[in-house]
């Protein structure tokens, strides 16, 4: 999405020994994220506007990451919530900004704007780890597969809405499914049956 992708360009524009290939939906980010990705001079950065939307940029990088052989001996990382790193970075956050508030003596809440879920995950595992969280709250737009599923069992894909806010359109939530393996108790299979049935 928009946000994520200038972040990465600016974290890896200066890295000798990667290439960074950024994909974005055409007319699907704002002016401004547009410009931030696309407008960097550097060696070893390759933006791509493709025609689709967000999911299916996430769809064309999981099916990159299941099929390598086009890398002929290199290595293929994600700098996105697909990779468990960022998720680690940031627990460290809601870690910090809970003790900030009076942790581990008192619960704290977080709302949380989230489409992708990997932010809120994160914090999921900070509690999960022991960190003293009463609520998560998450903050949708149109898009809001996450507040169905959560508040009415309602797991469905929708059609995309184009909204103000692009970087949270987004209809299947990746990292979610991160929760549904630890809501059916780690049980791989299970999980990969129930996706299968989404898709």
């Amino acid at each position: 999405s928009g946000d994520t992708g200038s972040a990465a360009i600016e974290g890896c524009r200066h890295c000798d020994n990667l290439d960074i290939f950024i994909l974005h939906p055409h007319n699907r980010v704002s002016e401004v994220q547009r410009r931030q990705m696309t407008t960097v001079l550097a060696d070893n950065v390759f933006n791509v506007a493709i025609e689709g939307n967000f999911d299916d940029a996430q769809a064309m990088v999981k099916a990159s990451f299941a099929d390598q052989s086009f890398l002929n001996g290199t290595c293929l990382v994600a700098v996105n919530s697909i990779n468990w790193a960022r998720i680690m970075a940031q627990i460290v956050y809601y870690v910090a900004s809970a003790v900030a508030l009076g942790a581990p003596q008192r619960e704290v809440s977080f709302c949380v704007p989230s489409a992708n879920f990997g932010n809120v995950f994160a914090g999921y595992m900070a509690y999960r780890m022991g960190l003293p969280v009463e609520r998560f709250v998450i903050a949708t737009n149109a898009n809001d597969i996450l507040h169905r599923t959560l508040a009415a069992n309602d797991f469905s894909k929708q059609e995309l809405k184009a909204t103000l806010a692009p970087s949270m359109d987004i209809v299947v939530s990746s990292n979610f499914e991160r929760l549904l393996f630890e809501a059916y108790e780690r049980d791989g299979a299970a999980v990969a049956e129930l996706l299968e049935r989404f898709q």
